[in-house]
């Protein structure tokens, strides 16, 4: 595989995800599925956004993980939800909500804890 095919593979899926995310953050009032509490929602988008930024950083799910990849892929998500937020400062009928940000970032630390351990202990149990 070429490295741009490489990057691609990687990069691309958290890319257009974060491009979902800022369109959605750009409507005065995006589209709610059900009655799902606004902060279950917020944190399966983050945990999404971590997982996906986890996969680029760590060159797939099945890799080992370093504690630095770890630490890279979730101040990515939980950074671009501190983006999100001063975005919506400039959108009509939304704010920047210290709540959502808390939760932006509890659901980047889940998803990114748990590939972490995960991509860890599948390590010590098949070493190289």
């Amino acid at each position: 595989m070429s490295a741009l095919l490489a990057w691609l593979w990687y990069w691309f899926p958290p890319l257009v995800y974060m491009a979902l995310i800022f369109y959605l953050s750009s409507l005065s009032e995006p589209p709610v599925p059900g009655k799902i509490p606004d902060w279950v929602l917020h944190a399966a988008e983050y945990a999404m956004l971590g997982a996906l930024a986890f996969r680029a950083m760590n060159r797939g799910f099945l890799n080992r993980s370093s504690i630095a990849v770890s630490l890279l892929a979730l101040i990515w998500s939980a950074g671009y939800g501190v983006t999100d937020e001063i975005h919506q400062l400039y959108v009509p009928e939304r704010e920047f909500s210290w709540q959502d940000l808390a939760v932006d970032f509890a659901g980047s630390l889940l998803a990114v804890a748990l590939l972490h351990y995960v991509t860890s202990w599948k390590s010590e149990r098949n070493p190289p």
